[in-house]
């Protein structure tokens, strides 16, 4: 999945890799390592949030999404992770509908 990603987004906190799959429903990958954030706590709170958003988001077409969490991801509050993560689901759905015509 790495190196066979159709699209990707992202910004200084986060990755998103994606690719169309042939199921019925989207699937989630998540990485967040010790070297982005060091408490277990935050790693496991901000797994919560993607999990959140990526539930909440209807995708044209079933995919398999990962998540792979920078060191800036520190750095950012809840509330602002939420949001752009969201912004940049809609710019995965909309390259990948692109791609797909």
């Amino acid at each position: 999945m790495f190196d066979r990603n159709i699209t990707r987004a992202g910004n200084a906190a986060f990755l998103l890799l994606a690719l169309p799959n042939n199921g019925h429903y989207s699937r989630l990958g998540l990485v967040v390592g010790k070297k982005a954030l060091k408490s277990a706590v935050a790693r496991n709170a901000v797994k919560r949030i993607v999990r959140e958003q990526f539930r909440h988001h209807r995708f044209s077409c079933p995919i398999d999404l990962i998540f792979l969490a920078k060191s800036g991801i520190n750095a950012v509050e809840a509330a602002l992770l939420a949001g752009e993560l969201g912004r940049q689901f809609a710019r995965l759905d909309k390259r990948l509908v692109e791609l797909m015509k």
